[in-house]
């Protein structure tokens, strides 16, 4: 019995796995052999190794069912759906952040205000701490990292007050505001 070598999974050739056993069954009407895999044991790793292109708008065979070519071959159907996503887990979209809260802003010296607030979210990528000349702006933003619960604002103006407003921020989008704090430098 002549032994099949290679696979074709879209366009695309690998050798034949030692593990993978072919069988010969006279099925066809003629009374033809044929050879088909019945055990394919590393299939998982000869898709690794040479994944298919596959996509919701590429579902079909990538080979057809021919009659017997010379000593009775066949090319059998090969049909692989959705077979990428058993080794693709797929991950629930995050939840928005929950807001800061108790955000406080305290005077340290002239040019200097140091800031507090309640990190309420275990899934924020981080926080934005935005300032302003007045409660309702405009502001401008300082992006920090993930867990930061307190932040010193720097190079400020002597005897100015600012406004600060704190938020949390993931791939899903923000979070609400902290509520509103502000302070005035000596």
């Amino acid at each position: 019995m002549a032994k099949t070598n290679v696979l074709l999974i879209d366009d695309k050739s690998a050798a034949r796995p030692p593990s993978a056993h072919a069988t010969t069954a006279r099925s066809n009407r003629a009374g033809h052999p044929q050879e088909a895999f019945r055990e394919f044991a590393d299939l998982p790793s000869l898709l690794k190794n040479n994944p298919p292109q596959m996509n919701h708008m590429n579902h079909r065979p990538t080979t057809k069912l021919c009659p017997p070519l010379g000593a009775g071959r066949f090319i059998l159907p090969l049909l692989l759906l959705g077979v990428l996503n058993l080794t693709t887990p797929v991950q629930a979209r995050p939840t928005l952040p929950a807001a800061p809260s108790n955000l406080s802003a305290s005077s340290v010296s002239s040019s200097r205000i140091d800031l507090r607030w309640q990190d309420n979210s275990g899934n924020e990528s981080g926080f934005v701490v935005q300032r302003g000349s007045s409660s309702s702006g405009p502001w401008s933003s300082t992006s920090l990292s993930v867990n930061v619960t307190s932040y010193s604002d720097t190079g400020l103006n002597a005897n100015t007050t600012y406004y600060y407003r704190v938020y949390a921020y993931n791939s899903r989008g923000s979070s609400g505001y902290s509520g509103v704090a502000s302070a005035t430098t000596g």
